[in-house]
């Protein structure tokens, strides 16, 4: 028998959409699911819709509670859910029939703890993709650590995560997810999907990732993770401490930590950027410099990396024309090009001319695994170029 599927749906004034909701989940070609509606204290007429539901549908169960946040409501619906799987659907959102019926098939397939999929964003009429950065495939153990971990939480393109931070477009394992959304604390309103997700995947033995988007997000203007009011720092204070505390116990926090500020400071500049009319990530990257010391001026480099320090690196040798870059390439090159970047994939280092490689990375861990793909291919380590960068200090 197939396992059963908890779907916790928080819900709080979204007269307007929820049906729509409900249905879509009611109408999943995958049956043993466990419907379980929280209606968050809503004001409107978004309770009596899910009591109306409970009536038309045995799966069905409806809990009403004090408002109390999403963080509230997603804790409520999961110590009333019963299955060993766990899926959310936000209130607003909807989701295609064979949904479920896809990712349980993946998760039984690959033992897997969490299944991630892509999902089609909603927003004035217009229907986008949005895939997840690092490429679908079933990851564990090793791969886990050199291809998920280094990447998850920012690529180095703002503001590019590797992984999607939102609850909604997973399954769960009971067991990885439990614990995890029950320490999110529930003064953060913006960030609370990071402050759960990251965690559980670093709890994880299996992440699957799949290609197919059968998720709904339905983006609104006045949303609340779009709003922020007088308690906006004090909930981005929360966020911080709550995410730091936790994620800087697990063993892999040396590939976490050169991410995590990053990752951060999205939240901040929804906050303090949007109020001053400032971007704090063109700030933040202002002190970073390319190592002119190891390579001589006009020489014909290759630059290899594109995310954050690459980006810098190429920003700095294009403004003061120090030296010339014959190439510059990644090994996920394919994400870049469409953002418009001129990356190549390393594939291509035999084909053009060049006095030096300059790894661009921040961590010496990546650089060290790019160096030895380097050498494998019978280049000189003595024109492979790597330096911790370099910050300028006030």
């Amino acid at each position: 028998m197939k396992e059963k599927i908890s779907v916790i749906v928080p819900i709080y004034n979204i007269e307007r959409y929820v049906e729509t909701c409900i249905e879509s989940i009611m109408k999943q070609t995958y049956n043993n699911l466990e419907i379980i509606l929280v209606d968050d204290g809503s004001t409107d007429k978004s309770g009596e819709i899910c009591d109306f539901y409970k009536e038309k549908d045995s799966r069905i169960i409806v809990v009403h509670k004090l408002n109390g946040g999403l963080v509230s409501a997603r804790k409520a619906g999961l110590k009333a859910a019963t299955a060993d799987y766990i899926a959310y659907v936000d209130g607003d959102d909807w989701i295609e029939p064979e949904m479920y019926e896809i990712m349980s098939e993946e998760m039984e397939r690959n033992n897997a703890d969490i299944v991630v999929c892509a999902h089609k964003e909603e927003f004035m009429n217009e229907i986008t993709v949005v895939s997840n950065i690092i490429p679908a495939g079933v990851y564990r153990g090793e791969e886990l650590v050199k291809n998920v971990y280094p990447t998850m939480l920012y690529t180095g393109t703002y503001f590019d995560w590797g992984l999607s931070p939102s609850c909604w477009d997973k399954l769960y394992k009971r067991e990885v997810l439990y614990d995890n959304q029950m320490q999110v604390d529930e003064k953060i309103w913006n960030g609370e999907d990071s402050a759960c997700v990251y965690s559980a995947i670093l709890d994880s033995e299996c992440v699957c990732i799949i290609n197919e988007s059968p998720y709904h997000y339905r983006k609104r203007e006045n949303s609340v993770s779009s709003a922020h009011d007088e308690y906006y720092f004090e909930r981005f204070n929360a966020l911080y401490k709550n995410m730091f505390s936790r994620m800087k116990r697990s063993e892999y926090w040396y590939l976490i930590e050169p991410q995590f500020n990053y990752h951060m400071l999205k939240f901040l500049n929804q906050g303090i950027g949007q109020e001053l009319g400032i971007d704090l990530y063109t700030i933040f990257h202002s002190y970073l410099l390319f190592p002119y010391g190891s390579v001589k001026q006009g020489s014909n480099i290759v630059l290899y990396g594109a995310g954050e320090i690459g980006q810098i690196y190429h920003k700095q040798i294009m403004e003061t024309g120090f030296c010339n870059i014959a190439l510059w390439v990644d090994k996920n090159y394919l994400s870049y090009k469409k953002n418009n970047f001129n990356v190549d994939t390393p594939d291509k280092l035999e084909e053009v001319s060049w006095e030096y490689i300059v790894i661009a990375t921040r961590t010496k861990i990546v650089a060290d695994d790019i160096k030895n793909s380097l050498t494998d291919r019978g280049i000189d380590e003595s024109l492979i170029i790597w330096k911790k960068p370099v910050e300028i200090k006030n």
